[in-house]
């Protein structure tokens, strides 16, 4: 049986998922209902609209925020135990516990702990980003999808706003006033902080600024509260660098309502 075909059966149908598919590459009577993909630096259109991806499981799903909220919502129900339709309780729950690090389900990532726990996906590919987000038993969610690439900060921003605006707990940062330091105390935190074995963080300056990236990706300024925390607005991450008889050994990387320690290399 194709892949799309036994997603329709087992996922779209159950879920009443109407305006989703694996459909690649797209039919003609569907385009005037695409959005076409856009780069961020420049903001030209991508060629042809959008990329042809032949790996279907990762990258083949046309999709609208409703039909995605209508998968949160299962999820949800499924894991209060208020409906069986699509995945067994016991089954999702197994999905909702940590693995790889705090921030990694089964099929999920995962934030917030106890009756703030929270689970979501994020998907990106050329010209697209889009991020969902769902508490396990609160019942709050949002999804959110630019035909932009790179998009990332945008979509943190307006899900702030929106758990901001609808209450969400222990999701919004609030607001943080940044502190002036001199760019001369950016060279002892300057360096590779292992977050675990697959992943570090990069902390970098231009001489007048303190930077962080992820492996491969943008950089983003961090701004000081203190003399040893700092914060990145536009990807809600809090560093606080840990210091031992005045060097810097670690940072505690703060994100989404996770905690974890980097190990600096060098």
């Amino acid at each position: 049986m194709p892949f799309s075909e036994l997603m329709k059966q087992l996922v779209l149908e159950p879920l009443q998922m109407t305006d989703i598919s694996f459909e690649q590459p797209l039919s003609p009577s569907n385009y005037s209902r695409a959005a076409s993909g856009h780069y961020m630096v420049g903001g030209e259109k991508v060629s042809g609209s959008w990329h042809v991806y032949p790996e279907l499981a990762a990258a083949g799903l046309w999709s609208t925020p409703t039909d995605l909220a209508k998968f949160i919502i299962a999820i949800q129900e499924a894991i209060i135990g208020k409906s069986d339709v699509f995945l067994r309780n016991s089954s999702v729950n197994e999905m909702m516990k940590p693995y790889r690090d705090l921030y990694t389900g089964l099929g999920f990532a995962l934030g917030g702990q106890d009756e703030y726990h929270r689970f979501g996906q994020q998907g990106i590919n050329e010209g697209y980003c889009s991020r969902f987000v769902g508490y396990s038993k609160l019942g709050y969610g949002a999804v959110v999808m630019v035909n932009t690439d790179h998009s990332l900060p945008i979509i943190r921003n307006i899900l702030s706003a929106i758990a901001e605006e609808y209450h969400w707990p222990n999701y919004y940062p609030g607001q943080k006033m940044a502190i002036e330091v001199s760019p001369s105390a950016f060279t002892d935190f300057v360096g590779e902080y292992e977050l675990h074995s697959d992943y570090k963080l990069v902390i970098d300056s231009d001489g007048t600024k303190l930077l962080i990236s992820g492996q491969d990706q943008s950089k983003f300024e961090l701004f000081p509260l203190s003399e040893l925390s700092y914060f990145a607005k536009a990807v809600e991450i809090e560093i606080e660098f840990i210091k031992v008889e005045e060097c810097v050994i670690g940072v505690l990387c703060s994100q989404d309502g996770v905690q974890q320690f980097g190990k600096k290399l060098r």
